[in-house]
């Protein structure tokens, strides 16, 4: 996934990374560490009335609301729940600099990303994953056929 970030044409700007609860924080932490640069988890504040805040954990004093996230989860479906973090972190104050998933599912949330003016880049795509398995006989020409007829490009 490193090289996703300096392979790809989307120039991403970012101070430190972050993970979307839950199943991103188990990713966000080791991917930090791996490139070199802060985490700090995205933690929910406790707030009366209506609406959710935000505030950044573990490295959180080295975090200033001028420093942009990268964000990191698992996998886009839909870009609801990417749009509904970034919202989140906004109103609470930070910036977003990008979006780092690993499984692109095909279904439209990454071109919803990109047209809402996100940076965002997946490891791979379902199309990828079942070219693979078709390639290696782990499924048959009609499994794939019938698996890519489903997917969105």
């Amino acid at each position: 996934m490193a090289r996703l970030l300096e392979d790809t044409e989307i120039p991403f700007d970012y101070d430190y990374v972050t993970g979307i609860p839950l199943t991103g924080y188990d990713i966000a932490k080791p991917f930090a560490e791996m490139i070199g640069m802060p985490y700090s988890r995205i933690l929910e504040k406790p707030t009366s009335g209506i609406g959710r805040k935000f505030a950044i954990g573990d490295q959180g004093d080295a975090i200033v609301y001028s420093d942009k996230s990268l964000v990191v989860d698992d996998l886009i479906t839909g870009a609801a729940t990417k749009i509904d973090e970034e919202t989140l972190l906004s109103e609470s104050g930070y910036m977003v600099g990008g979006h780092i998933v690993v499984v692109d599912r095909q279904e439209g949330g990454m071109q919803e990303m990109r047209k809402k003016g996100s940076n965002i880049v997946a490891g791979i795509s379902a199309t990828q994953i079942f070219s693979f398995a078709l390639a290696n006989n782990m499924i048959d020409k009609e499994a794939y056929q019938r698996v890519i007829g489903n997917i969105k490009k």
